[in-house]
């Protein structure tokens, strides 16, 4: 098997024993001690260096060049590793505080077992998070949110909430190196907008983003598709009224 082959397999969902082989690890070290994007920057040191986006659209879930687009699931757990590791709490002191073993914390930190809502809370309230930025995410990775199903009041906020858990699965990165990231298709002000408004910008902005941020399209496309419809709604009632 290729780097090449063996980065593909991995954004199809290899196995922990495939990846450990991959690595030349351990399983249990692999599950012990790599987390999501410690994994991903070693796979992808295997192919060639990370690359600006693609100028041109193609496919929905495109892939940066050397990069590895995570779903929802596993940007879940590469934002709760990230607040993890910034906190400066030790998974173990993390496992007592939620009364679970440091093994459990450690697959749900790599993303090997899917993390319920309560672990979720406690482990970022611990951490001095807020679970809100978090809410959207895992409700996106567990499958729980149909977006015809939002409600409108609160669509933009979701979809904006959604994209800031994105920012922290990525370790914060600044506005400069997402725009750099995105091989010229996204500007300052478009970043801004898109997570703090006015408004909500177009699928050509949003799209990009998602890339930028590893994270595929078509998780965040029926958010946005909520929230451009929403906002839409409201600049339309707010013109009809000013013109009386």
């Amino acid at each position: 098997m290729t780097s090449k082959q063996r980065l593909s397999a991995r954004r199809q969902g290899e196995s922990a024993q495939e990846l450990a082989q991959h690595l030349n690890l351990s399983s249990e070290r692999l599950r012990r001690k790599l987390t999501y994007d410690i994994i991903d920057r070693r796979l992808a040191e295997r192919v060639r260096p990370v690359a600006a986006l693609p100028t041109t659209h193609g496919a929905a879930d495109a892939s940066p060049a050397g990069r590895d687009l995570r779903s929802s699931r596993q940007r879940l757990a590469a934002a709760l590793s990230f607040i993890q590791r910034r906190s400066g709490l030790t998974q173990n002191h993390l496992a007592t505080q939620l009364d679970v073993s440091s093994s459990y914390i450690s697959r749900l930190l790599s993303g090997e077992r899917p993390a319920s809502w309560s672990h979720v809370k406690q482990l970022t309230e611990q951490c001095a998070v807020s679970p809100t930025i978090l809410r959207p995410l895992w409700e996106t990775a567990m499958g729980c949110v149909a977006p015809t199903s939002l409600q409108l009041d609160n669509a933009v906020a979701y979809f904006r909430t959604y994209l800031r858990a994105l920012h922290l699965s990525c370790a914060d990165p600044g506005g400069e190196t997402l725009r750099d990231s995105s091989g010229g298709l996204l500007t300052l002000p478009d970043i801004k907008r898109a997570f703090d408004g006015p408004g909500v910008p177009e699928w050509t902005v949003v799209r990009p983003l998602s890339l930028a941020l590893m994270s595929r399209p078509t998780g965040i496309r029926p958010l946005w598709r909520a929230a451009y419809a929403t906002n839409e709604a409201k600049e339309s009632s707010a013109s009809a009224e000013a013109f009386g």
